[in-house]
């Protein structure tokens, strides 16, 4: 199975914000202000913006055979809403005063498949990078360059 064209260019869009939510919660932390900084990724995310031309996108045919039926989303369905809200809440509240820095994927599994972790699924699907072959976990290169990658089954 390949991996959709420029599919993972909202992944790669989400890593400065990342480095941005570490490098703002290191800078605010020695003054003491109880101020922690923290960050959302969501992924699909089932929503009012899903519906294009009147189709909801995360229910459609091309979504549900790349994301959900092939595992691509470990959790095999588009996140809510209320999913969401629930995530913004917890890092609102006081109960999370000791996270710093940490950028909180909301996304089904998804960001796990797309860098490079095994799916279990009805069949395993492996990364196996530009070249065809499995980069192993030091290979982070290849990694960074998912519109080369592909996914096979094995």
């Amino acid at each position: 199975m390949d991996g959709e064209a420029q599919s993972n260019k909202p992944s790669l869009s989400k890593l400065p914000l990342a480095e941005l939510t570490g490098n703002l919660a290191i800078e605010i932390a020695p003054y003491n202000y109880n101020i922690v900084v923290n960050s959302i990724s969501p992924g699909f995310i089932r929503t009012a913006m899903s519906i294009v031309n009147g189709v909801d996108e995360t229910t459609a045919e091309d979504f549900t055979a790349s994301y959900v039926n092939s595992g691509r989303i470990p959790l095999r369905r588009a996140g809510r809403a209320e999913e969401m809200a629930a995530a913004v809440l917890y890092l609102a509240s006081r109960e999370c005063t000791y996270m710093a820095g940490v950028n909180l994927l909301v996304d089904g599994g998804l960001t796990i498949t797309l860098w490079g972790a095994h799916v279990w699924t009805d069949q395993a699907y492996q990364y196996v990078g530009e070249t065809g072959q499995d980069p192993g976990d030091s290979v982070l290169g290849a990694r960074c360059a998912p519109q080369a990658a592909r996914w096979k089954i094995g």
